[in-house]
């Protein structure tokens, strides 16, 4: 579980360093899906990186693979990947961004550089 969970933190932190006004949607699914998939995890990686919020809990855009348009100044979104393993358990890390001009602003605020499993 240890290292699912550095997997997951680090290809959240991989699409959050890259995504950008004016990027494509499904490439910033593309940065995180290829990441988990080169760790060996992919066939695991069972859904979207994320998606847009706003007044409902999901909203457009879809943050998948077949995610249509581009990142806008201003839009919030989260960027979620997972990966679950049948029998044993699953990761899912979330950080909700706001998507700006220079680098995106991740608006939550709890820590996830550190994995404490209690049994």
């Amino acid at each position: 579980m240890q290292d699912i969970y550095t997997i997951v933190n680090k290809a959240k932190s991989l699409a959050l360093g890259k995504i950008r006004v004016g990027m494509p949607i499904k490439e910033v699914d593309m940065i995180v899906r290829g990441y988990v998939a080169e760790a060996g995890y992919g066939d695991f990686f069972r859904h979207g990186t994320g998606h847009g919020v706003g007044i409902a809990v999901h909203e457009t855009p879809a943050i998948n693979s077949t995610g249509e348009g581009l990142l806008e100044e201003g839009m919030v979104v989260t960027i979620e990947p997972g990966i679950y393993i049948p029998n044993l358990g699953g990761v899912r890390l979330e950080d909700m961004v706001l998507i700006t001009t220079g680098s995106p602003r991740v608006l939550t605020r709890i820590r996830k550089d550190e994995l404490h499993i209690k049994v």
